[in-house]
């Protein structure tokens, strides 16, 4: 979450929410651990770094502090808005690293707790960008990456359906004009 920066006011915005939900549900032991993105790639580089080190630890933590997971949310990640041909190799990985394969590692880690306590939710966050683009865009790899994400839950939601696991994708259609994200450059008067 973007908690310092130019969109430090969303931030706080999406965690206060958040803990209004966790409250709303009654949730007395639940937890909260953002990472603050700064606002600026170099921060954004270093909360996704520190995420996917969490990554390996927090299903096993949810487990042991809640004796069960009942919903794993799949959201983070870190964008690079280039030109794919402009890209290189690592920044291409790097991205299907956190787009990809963190909501596998994830799913794949909760999976079986969930089938253990009968049921279980899966949401990860997808994009309108992985439909086909019409037009020049510096976010093709990025569409591709979130097609391959809406792909992958659907392929798990026929394979869970039995263990009565529900698995979806929100795929948002636009951006909100924020601070951070017109720092981005990435809104276009023709969009």
């Amino acid at each position: 979450l973007p908690l310092s920066g130019p969109s430090a006011a969303l931030g706080q915005g999406m965690l206060d929410a958040a803990l209004m939900a966790i409250y709303d549900v009654g949730a007395d032991q639940s937890k909260l651990l953002p990472h603050d993105t700064g606002g600026n790639p170099q921060h954004s580089a270093d909360a996704s770094r520190a995420v996917i080190a969490d990554r390996a630890r927090l299903i096993e933590a949810t487990i042991a502090t809640f004796g069960r997971i009942d919903i794993l949310v799949n959201n983070a990640g870190r964008a690079v808005l280039e030109h794919v041909a402009e890209m290189d190799f690592a920044n291409c990985e790097s991205q299907a690293r956190q787009y990809l394969m963190g909501p596998l590692d994830l799913i794949l880690r909760a999976v079986p707790h969930m089938r253990k306590q009968g049921a279980g939710w899966i949401v990860n966050l997808g994009s309108a960008t992985a439909n086909p683009p019409y037009r020049k865009t510096r976010l093709n790899w990025y569409g591709a990456l979130k097609a391959a994400v809406h792909r992958l839950t659907e392929g798990f939601a026929v394979e869970l359906i039995d263990d009565n696991i529900s698995v979806n994708a929100v795929s948002p259609v636009s951006t909100i004009m924020t601070p951070g994200v017109d720092s981005l450059n990435i809104i276009t008067p023709e969009m």
